[in-house]
């Protein structure tokens, strides 16, 4: 068991002890960098779109708490209702609320 600390110790050691040297690159196809570029530029773009989606039902959501909010209930088992649809509806914007957005 130490005899593998031990080889795990040189390597540390030696790791250590050598420049860092950042490999070239060689032989890259350009058109595959190209490829990979325009795929992470699409994603990071639909990312950005589906934050914006989400935004506005997010909004939506939150005009429906307020309408919610002026339901007076007749008996009891409205007023839960009315409380448990309101409640569920504060978790789903509860992770807006910790983002720091303004909605």
């Amino acid at each position: 068991m130490s005899s593998d600390y031990g080889h795990l110790a040189q390597v540390r050691d030696r790791a250590m002890a050598e420049p860092h040297r950042p490999q070239k690159l060689v032989n890259v196809r350009l058109d595959y960098l190209d490829a990979v570029l325009k795929h992470y530029v699409a994603v990071v773009t639909e990312c950005a779109d589906q934050k914006g989606e989400r935004a506005v039902l997010a909004g939506l959501l939150r005009d429906c708490d307020a309408v919610l909010a002026t339901i007076e209930a007749d008996d009891s088992d409205e007023a839960e209702k009315v409380r448990d649809l309101r409640m569920a509806l504060a978790y789903a914007l509860d992770p807006y609320k910790r983002e720091g957005t303004l909605l």
